[in-house]
């Protein structure tokens, strides 16, 4: 099955999910697995459901998680993902090379602000970013991206790659004997996921949702650049891994096993569930630019939607964790 493209919508279409609904390094592993001819990596990277808000310094929303973080998660079905940190860039392109030889692309976390090629270069951005290390060539690399750079698959010179591997962590990826039976790891991301939406805290678990209108409402009078930044590039964009995670768990679970009551329940909740986030990344993208007064009341209906989706995606796993799939 091994793919000799790196094409965006090539890797997207062995399993049916696109690559924009999933955090960035989790595609990244994703993308070398197939690349490898690795059949079953929507399953190998899958993470448990999970809600979380993040806050940046001025109490302002920032980030939107909807699933465990694959970076310091763990892989399914002998797929082995170790995100190793360097601060010397020479010694992560030797790691690089060496998987290369071996055969493996690699997944990285450069610091973006330092590699020429990328949108970011030369700003003072917090953000991390993964892409994929395809090859070397004499004194350029190549890299599979679908966000940085201006274009899908880049070439950029090897010497600003290094520079921007001063910061960063390599993906030391293998493919082993799995550990325990796929039935077995599915049950524990059922299990954890339950855990995690049933978290009470202020911004986790289904009940942190509720607290979306009130961290937006006073973004409302802000300037129109403020309230693109927050509503469509920090909010919507992550609200779309959001709704990926349940598209993401929806694959999986009707994937090669026969029908049940349960997990037919399981996936009928989870589809609603990813079609009211998406109702809500809409409204969210409009309040982006529109200061309609009619706006933030169609955003507290949206809310309440995914709150009870998300409700009844937590019970329906929880009774297919309890009982069986």
């Amino acid at each position: 099955m091994t793919h000799k493209s790196w094409e965006p919508s090539a890797l997207d279409s062995f399993e049916g999910l696109d690559g924009s609904f999933l955090e960035c390094w989790t595609r990244a592993v994703r993308d070398v697995l197939y690349q490898a001819g690795f059949g079953e990596a929507l399953f190998a990277v899958l993470q448990p459901l999970d809600f979380r808000i993040s806050l940046d310094r001025r109490g302002v929303v920032e980030w939107l998680r909807g699933a465990g973080d694959l970076r310091s998660g763990h892989c399914h079905l002998g797929v082995d993902a170790t995100w190793r940190a360097f601060n010397d860039g020479h010694q992560a392109l030797d790691l690089c090379r060496a998987m290369l030889e071996d055969g493996r692309a690699v997944p990285l976390i450069p610091d973006i602000n330092r590699l020429p090629e990328s949108f970011w270069f030369g700003q003072n951005d917090t953000r991390r970013h993964a892409l994929v290390l395809t090859a070397l060539d004499g004194s350029e690399a190549i890299v599979s991206d679908r966000r940085v750079l201006p274009t899908g698959l880049s070439r950029v010179r090897l010497d600003g790659l290094q520079e921007a591997l001063n910061d960063c962590y390599v993906c030391d990826w293998q493919v082993g004997v799995p550990n325990s039976p796929p039935g077995r790891e599915l049950d524990g991301i059922l299990k954890a996921s339950v855990a995690n939406l049933h978290q009470d805290e202020w911004l986790s678990g289904v009940q942190g949702i509720l607290a979306l209108p009130d961290l937006i409402a006073g973004l409302m009078d802000r300037s129109v650049r403020i309230r693109e930044l927050v509503f469509q590039r920090r909010l919507a964009t992550s609200l779309l891994t959001v709704e990926g995670s349940r598209r993401h768990l929806h694959l999986v679970l009707g994937s090669g096993h026969p029908p049940t009551t349960r997990r037919c329940v399981a996936e009928f909740h989870l589809q609603t569930s990813w079609k009211a986030w998406e109702a809500l990344r809409r409204v969210l993208y409009l309040m982006g630019w529109s200061s309609d007064a009619q706006v933030p009341d169609a955003l507290e209906a949206r809310v309440r939607e995914v709150h009870q989706a998300e409700l009844r995606v937590r019970d329906a796993l929880g009774e297919l964790s309890s009982w069986g799939y």
